[in-house]
């Protein structure tokens, strides 16, 4: 598990979760990708021998402490 860090990192995690959300669970793009989770959201990679196999990601949300999370893969 690495973090994201780069844009190409990022590029691979949408990729990711466009495949498994979008495409494979019929979740609209507009539900799985909003622009202020994406900022708030702590994301990684996972990885299989170097391969990016899915991604992992949480936010805090302050007055609840509650954690949130997605894991997904191919």
């Amino acid at each position: 598990i690495k973090p994201v860090l780069s844009s190409i990192d990022a590029s691979i995690m949408h990729e990711i979760r466009n495949e498994v959300f979008v495409k494979e669970m019929a979740i609209s793009s507009e539900d799985e990708f909003i622009l202020k989770e994406e900022y708030q959201a702590k994301s990684f990679l996972i990885y299989l021998n170097e391969t990016p196999i899915g991604t992992i990601r949480y936010r805090i949300f302050e007055k609840r402490r509650r954690f949130y999370h997605k894991t997904l893969g191919k």
